[in-house]
């Protein structure tokens, strides 16, 4: 209990640091104090940099933080509350550290936690928490610290007894004197297995770090992470049998990563054009999992061919990634879904295994492809209010993959017998070969709403203004020997054009003046998939279709703000690793709260109303 106690205080201090920019005090970077054989660290840059920019993005956003203010200087708040009076060096680096450990309990793990705080003046820094070591056995026996080895000092942190030492430019401070020993020991450090280019990013742009040394796990974590996934894939097999072929894929490929990843993190770095949050994983070179990174299709062009340029709520595209093993893995999951119970309860027996010989046939042309992308759009007029664009290429493969799209969609409507289900599915409609627009051959699946007892006039009147005049109707294509389509919304016209980019190899929306704006604020290099999602876009489509949805009760007032810029995901390749990017620009952040904070002022206005009437009546 008292590890638990101590560990809570250095975590506290930890935090409280962190929220908390000027170039480092110290010659010597904090990854340099941190031993290779460490399990893993959270790292806070630089101090007093966060803490600014916590108080500057605070205030952005209209909150009570800053000097003289409610809230506070965060840094100074910190300080404070902890008694530290000297020897902080505000310009430094910060960092939790969790020593390696031989057993996975809380006592062990107690003995293996360390916090690098930086200073300027480290021995006066621990003087200030000094105590003095207890002299006798009733003291010992009272949970006291006992006396330290040379060099390390008693303290009392928040109340609690701990210990420190100074190593560099850092004061250690642990719960238990053993970990700060191991720390003074070290004589290698972590920054030796993270790479150069990973490296750089830490040190320069990040703000915060949470990194896990995977190499350094032994058989007790190892071991324990993936018992723990046994028994839960064990539990999740006994509740649905079905599930049991994924459950081994799973856990096979959680031993593989435990095994040959190197370093996985989680980084956030913020300031004024926004907040990015990183993830990151770098594994041992030449193992199974480095071939796979260095199979794995990229390119430093867009991946947003084939899409429109217009008013797009997601874009995303990302080359296609196939291997036997992964073209595999999809049929056993796609044939998953279709043995659960309450599937195969609803189906014909034999029509359901011709749909699972036909899922093979599509996974096996999916696998030669070479790309895909998909975008939502935000339409008008006749084309109705929403549109979905879904494009890929499959070289000398898109008419075998229409004719199979076709026998699988007929078979699926098919198999059902249900009573409850099959009503459903008869509005479903699959017209083969509906239209010949230009080289390309189109299938048609339309939903037939009429007859629906459910449904007036006016509700027919709305859905044709959501869905355009065609209605629910979905597009299946085959643009030429090597596209393929999946369309709604547009009508025709959509095909064509679609069909055109496609064929010419064109990607105009990623000459779209926001996602060229927020260009220099994501990762360079290889792409693996590439994401924007234009919120003031989504809004202005909320906005439009909330009173056809709900009524003149759900008309919303509020402007939508003109935030001009989308968020991101982007995700880079690299040689032994992989990065994943979210983006979200300071623009959206501050124009959702915007829009949401009118939104929610204009329900409160009737309410004061209507009490401001109560309060007037005698």
């Amino acid at each position: 209990m008292r590890h638990n106690r101590l560990i809570l205080a250095l975590i506290v201090l930890g935090s409280c640091l962190s929220v908390a920019w000027a170039a480092p005090a110290e010659p010597r970077s904090v990854l340099d104090a941190i031993p290779s054989d460490a399990w893993a660290a959270v790292i806070v840059r630089d101090l007093k940099g966060l803490n600014d920019k916590v108080i500057e993005v605070g205030q952005q956003l209209g909150l009570p933080i800053g000097p003289g203010t409610m809230a506070g200087d965060p840094l100074m708040m910190a300080k404070g509350m902890l008694g530290i009076m000297e020897g902080l060096n505000d310009n430094g680096s910060v960092a939790l550290v969790l020593l390696k450990t031989d057993q996975l309990t809380a006592d062990a793990f107690g003995k293996s936690v360390v916090l690098l705080v930086p200073c300027t003046d480290a021995p006066a820094f621990i003087e200030q928490f000094a105590t003095t070591a207890p002299a006798t056995a009733a003291d010992t026996q009272a949970s006291k610290p006992a006396a330290p080895p040379e060099g390390i000092t008693a303290i009392e942190l928040m109340g609690k007894p701990s210990f420190a030492a100074v190593k560099g430019g850092y004061a250690l401070v642990a719960p238990e004197p053993d970990a700060i020993v191991t720390m003074l020991k070290a004589d290698t450090s972590i920054r030796e297995s993270i790479s150069p280019d990973r490296l750089a990013l830490m040190e320069k742009q990040f703000d915060v770090v949470i990194m896990a040394n995977v190499a350094a796990a032994g058989p007790a974590l190892k071991d324990t992470v993936k018992n723990a996934m046994m028994t839960f894939m064990m539990m999740a097999t006994m509740a649905d049998p079905s599930m049991a072929s994924q459950a081994e894929q799973l856990i096979t490929k959680v031993d593989q990563f435990l095994n040959e990843a190197s370093n996985l993190q989680i980084a956030l770095a913020l300031d004024k054009a926004g907040v990015s949050l990183d993830f990151f994983v770098q594994v041992k070179p030449d193992t199974p999992l480095a071939k796979e990174l260095a199979a794995c299709k990229a390119s430093e062009k867009s991946l947003l061919r084939g899409l429109p340029a217009d008013a797009y709520i997601l874009a995303a595209g990302f080359p296609t990634q196939s291997s036997p093993e992964k073209t595999e893995q999809a049929k056993v999951a796609l044939r998953g879904l279709l043995d659960k119970p309450m599937v195969k309860q609803a189906v014909d027996p034999t029509k359901l295994e011709d749909a699972k010989k036909l899922i093979d046939q599509l996974v096996d042309i999916g696998a030669h492809g070479e790309w895909s992308a998909v975008s939502l759009s935000a339409l008008s007029g006749e084309a109705g209010k929403i549109g979905l664009t879904a494009v890929g290429s499959i070289p000398h493969g898109a008419e075998k993959w229409l004719r199979v799209m076709r026998d699988l969609i007929q078979t699926g409507l098919a198999m059902v017998t249900d009573e409850d289900i099959k009503p459903i599915l008869e509005k479903f409609k699959y017209n083969a070969e509906a239209e010949k627009i230009g080289d390309a051959v189109v299938d048609q699946v339309v939903v037939d709403l009429s007859g629906i007892e459910e449904l007036d006039e006016e509700d027919m009147a709305k859905l044709k203004t959501l869905f355009g005049e065609e209605g629910l109707l979905f597009r299946l294509a085959a643009l030429d020997p090597d596209h393929v389509a999946l369309l709604f919304g547009g009508g025709p016209e959509r095909v064509a054009q679609v069909a055109a980019l496609c064929k010419a190899g064109e990607a105009p929306l990623a000459a779209n003046a926001g996602i060229q704006a927020i260009a220099p604020h994501l990762p360079k290099g290889n792409r693996f998939v590439e994401a924007y999602i234009a919120v003031d876009t989504l809004l202005a489509l909320v906005k439009d279709v909330a009173p056809t949805l709900g009524g003149e009760d759900a008309t919303i007032t509020a402007e939508v703000p003109t935030i001009g810029v989308p968020a991101a995901v982007i995700g880079v390749v690299g040689k032994d690793t992989q990065r994943l990017t979210i983006f979200v620009p300071m623009q959206v952040i501050t124009g959702v709260k915007d829009f949401v904070t009118t939104i929610m002022a204009e329900k409160m206005m009737p309410m004061e109303t209507e009490s401001q009437q109560d309060s007037s009546r005698p």
